[in-house]
Order: structure tokens, then sequence, then C-alpha cells
């Protein structure tokens, strides 16, 4: 096994591995992990046939394995090639470990997430609560336009959730921003305007590629959302996604609202895990307990 650091990355020998394995995404991808991770490394045996992309902070010479923004999970690609010492050198290397993978690593505690999908030809009933929204919906004269312009999504994410959800400060909107254009320029990105004649009343972001299609962010105004709106949006990307022989992932939330929003659409739960480890040095752990009350004050 090595580490190889992303200036020293053969990428398109990384790609080919992430299009091998089938339940891959783009969260593994070059491009996203480009985007959104500060920085990254990847764990592979000599010829490439199993590995991990690594993304970490580096604070103090200390580095930190980590979940970037909008990245639900680490993908270990191919993992019945992995052994014990694979995971070893992991651990060596990353001694401070606040990550999300997507299998468990032996030995080691870990807290379970769960996150939402639907494969084609296996889709769920739709629950009443689902069915009485899109009934809404067709009483009402909306339209979902596809566009290149991401604008007023982001201006009804800010209306709608920046005074709703702790995390949506403006860091967090404007690494959305930068992920979005990157996406965007990559032919990555489809965006979905709801629209009450001409004007755009909220919207969508999906992310694609040749195996699924995974929801990123979006929001709609309050009326829109009575007349379910966001629902039959959903709903009909989940159907186009589907039919094209494709998995479509909710991008992964155990928010029980959100949660429930996406299970009433049929969607299943899967699972990943979530790590904590911290053997850094002393003098690190120390200072991150006294950073963490400082925040909290």
């Amino acid at each position: 096994m090595q580490l190889i650091e992303r200036a020293e990355l053969d990428v398109e020998k990384w790609e080919e591995l992430r299009r091998k394995e089938s339940s891959a995404t783009l969260f593994s991808s070059v491009t996203y992990l480009d985007a959104t991770a500060e920085n990254w490394c990847v764990l592979v045996d000599p010829d490439f046939s199993f590995g991990i992309a690594l993304p970490y902070t580096l604070r103090l010479g200390v580095k930190t394995l980590y979940v970037p923004l909008f990245c639900r999970q680490l993908e270990v690609l191919f993992p019945e090639r992995w052994s014990s010492d694979a995971y070893t050198l992991l651990l060596q290397h990353f001694p401070t470990v606040s990550a999300v993978l997507n299998r468990k690593i032996p030995g080691v505690p870990t807290e379970e997430k769960k996150f939402q999908f639907i494969t084609p030809g296996a889709r769920q009933a739709l629950n009443s609560q689902a069915k009485r929204m899109l009934k809404k919906f067709q009483k009402q004269s909306y339209e979902f336009r596809i566009s290149r312009d991401p604008e007023p999504v982001f201006q009804w994410i800010e209306s709608e959730l920046k005074h709703k959800v702790k995390e949506f400060d403006n860091l967090y909107i404007n690494k959305l921003k930068e992920l979005v254009n990157v996406l965007l320029q990559s032919e990555l990105l489809e965006i979905v305007h709801i629209c009450n004649e001409w004007e755009v009343q909220g919207g969508m972001f999906f992310m694609k590629d040749a195996k699924c299609v995974i929801y990123l962010k979006g929001a709609a105004s309050e009326g829109a959302r009575k007349h379910g709106a966001m629902y039959a949006l959903m709903d009909q990307k989940i159907s186009e996604t589907l039919a094209s022989g494709k998995l479509f992932d909710f991008g992964g939330s155990d928010v029980p609202g959100v949660r429930r929003f996406n299970l009433n659409l049929g969607a299943a739960d899967a699972y990943c895990y979530r790590y904590s480890i911290d053997n850094g040095p002393l003098w690190f752990r120390v200072l991150k307990k006294l950073r963490t009350r400082w925040k909290r004050k």
C-alpha cells in the first residue's frame, strides 16, 4: 500500500479505479475533491486495484482526516480486497480522525449514520403525505425549467435556510457556490428552477455522472412548498433517473425531517459510519478542547 498526495497522483489511474467500482460516486472524483477538500491524498495498492481518497486538514503540523462540506462520506473502493494492514496504515498516517466512511474499520468503535437512495426497480411505494402533496401540485400553475443560472436557487437557499439552519453561514454559502460553479463548468450539475409563470420560486441542484444522480441542495418559497413543488420536482427527477437505469441518491441525511421527506418518496435507508479518533499529540488535543470551549461561549 502507498499514500500518494494529490500533486503526485496519476489522475487517469485513479479515475479508472473509481469508474470500475460500482458503488463509487462523485464524492471520490478528482473534480469533486479538488473543489471541496483543503488537502487530499489517496491510499492505494501499487496497481490501483483498490483504494480510498483521504481529505485532510493540516493544523500546526498535525493532519486530521475529515469529510469536506457537501461530501457525505469517504468511499472505500473495492473493500473486499482490503486487508487489516491497509486500515492500520490509514490510522497510522491519521492519528486524528473526524470522518465518515462507507465501510467499517475492523476493531474501531463507530457510530452508524443513515442516508437514503433508490435503485432502479426498487422504489418503495409513495406514502400518503407524498401522494397528497403531488395531488396538490397538479392543481397549481408551477413549472420546472432546466437552467444554467444558479443564482435564483442560491437566493432562495439563503432566504429560506440561512436563518433556520445553524450550519448555513456565509462560509457555507460561499463554499456551496464554489462547488456549484466547478460542477457546472464540468457538466456534472443540473439546475432546475421552480417557476410560477416567469418568476423563479425556488429550485434544486442535482449532481450527475454515468452511474447516479445525487441531490445536492435546494429551496423554495413557502407558497411553492405548501403547494407540493418540492415533492413534485424531486419525484420527477427520481422517475427520470430510474428510467435511465441510474441510482438516485438523496445526498445523505439522518436529520429526522429530511429523512422522512426522502422515505415518503420511496427511498430506502443505507448506512455509513462515523469515526472520531483523537490520538494526536497531547498539546494538540488540549488546544482543540480550548478552542471548542471558546466557540461555545
